[in-house]
C-alpha cells in the first residue's frame, strides 16, 4: 500500500441494520464526493439479530419473512453482492479504499492482506477459496469463492462481498465468532459450519486486526474520525432505502437503485 498516507478510523456503532447499511454507503458516496484519497475502516455490531440480503440477491424465501414477522429475525438489504448472512454474535467490518486495483479480485487480496495477518497472529491459518463467484447458494457461508477465506479444513471464516462506487470500492466482511446455532438452522435449514465459534471476545478481536491492519498498512498514519450529528440525521434519513418489505407475496428489491455499480 503506497497510494495514501492518511487512514480514517470509525469508532465502533451498535445500530440497527438499515442504519448500519446507511452509514457504509454515506461513507463512500462521501468518498467518492470529496475525492478522498484516505482508506476508510470501521468495525461494528449490530441491534439485535440481523440477516442482511445480498444486493443481487432478487429471491427472498417466504420462510425469512415469516420468521421475521415472528420478530426472530429482522432483515435488511445490503449495499454490497453476496449471498445471505446472519448478523448477531459476529464481528461485521466494512473497508471503503479510494484507490484499489481495477481488478475486483486482485483487490480483495490486497484489502483482506490484513485479515491473514489478523488471524494468522491467533493462530489461524487463512487463505482465499476456490469456488465461482456466481451465486449458488442464499446462505453465504454455505460456499467460499475466491474473495472469502476459509481455514485449512475449507471452512469459511470470513465472507467478503463489494460494493464499487465510481472507482472507490466498500467491502463488507462478516467474521464468524459465536453464530445463532438455532436460528442458523431455521433459516438456511442447515447446521452452523462446524469449527468456526472463535474463544475470544469481539472487542479483543477488533483490537488484534486493528493491530494487524496498521503493521500491514504500515505507511499509512491512521487516526479516528467521529461523525457529527449531521451525518446522524442523513445517515437515518437514508436508512429507509435498505429495508426489506415482509409482503409474503411478492420479492423485494433493493431502492437505492439510483446508485450505479457493480457487485
Amino acid at each position: 500500500m503506497n497510494d495514501t498516507r492518511e487512514g480514517l478510523l470509525i469508532p465502533s456503532l451498535e445500530l440497527i441494520g438499515p442504519e448500519q447499511m446507511a452509514l457504509d454507503m454515506f461513507l463512500l458516496k462521501k468518498s467518492v464526493c470529496t475525492k478522498n484519497q484516505s482508506p476508510i475502516l470501521r468495525f461494528y455490531s449490530w441491534k439485535g439479530v440481523w440477516l442482511s440480503i445480498g444486493r443481487n440477491q432478487k429471491n427472498i424465501p417466504k420462510h425469512w419473512k415469516k420468521l421475521a414477522h415472528e420478530k426472530k429475525i429482522n432483515l435488511v438489504r445490503r449495499p454490497s453482492g453476496g449471498d445471505a448472512v446472519l448478523h448477531g454474535n459476529n464481528l461485521t467490518y466494512s473497508l471503503i479504499w479510494p484507490t484499489p486495483p481495477r481488478r475486483k479480485h486482485e483487490a480483495y487480496i490486497k484489502i483482506s492482506e490484513w485479515l491473514i495477518k489478523g488471524f494468522l497472529e491467533l493462530g489461524i491459518s487463512l487463505h482465499f477459496g476456490n469456488q465461482s463467484i456466481k451465486p449458488r447458494e442464499s446462505n453465504c457461508f454455505a460456499t467460499s469463492s475466491a474473495a472469502d477465506l476459509v481455514d485449512k479444513s475449507g471452512q469459511k471464516r470470513i465472507g467478503n462481498a463489494q460494493r464499487w462506487l465510481k472507482g472507490q470500492v466498500l467491502q463488507h466482511g462478516e467474521i464468524l465468532l459465536n453464530p445463532h446455532m438455532k436460528l442458523w438452522e431455521e433459516i438456511f435449514h442447515s447446521p452452523v459450519p462446524l469449527n468456526t465459534k472463535m474463544p475470544i471476545q469481539r472487542k479483543i478481536l477488533e483490537q488484534k486486526l486493528l493491530g494487524a491492519l496498521k503493521s500491514e498498512w504500515s505507511n499509512i498514519s491512521w487516526s479516528t474520525d467521529n461523525l457529527t450529528d449531521m451525518e446522524f440525521d442523513v445517515i437515518r434519513a437514508e436508512a429507509s432505502n435498505y429495508e426489506v418489505s415482509l409482503n409474503l407475496s411478492g420479492n423485494s428489491i433493493i431502492r437505492d437503485a439510483n446508485i450505479a455499480s457493480t457487485t
